[in-house]
């Protein structure tokens, strides 16, 4: 059971991830395109423009892909 349950958050965890790049690979191309040579990631809202945690969480993934996809801009805080 435990085997079963660790290899179920191992997918979510790969597939998460894997769209985590796939999202900051697409972006990193677009801001590229665009010319520009900064860019910063702001928190995440909910629908009533409160931070969360998750959206924190997230800002902070890009800030680490994004970088990594190596398109020739910089990402600030």
């Amino acid at each position: 059971l435990i085997l079963s349950i660790y290899s179920i958050s191992t997918t979510a965890q790969t597939t998460y991830e894997k769209q985590i790049r796939d999202i900051t690979t697409e972006l990193s191309k677009k801001v590229a395109e665009s010319g520009k040579k900064k860019v910063a990631v702001a928190d995440f809202t909910d629908t009533d423009g409160s931070v969360t945690k998750l959206g924190k969480f997230i800002a902070e993934e890009f800030n680490t892909y994004l970088p990594e996809a190596g398109q020739g801009f910089e990402v600030i805080d």
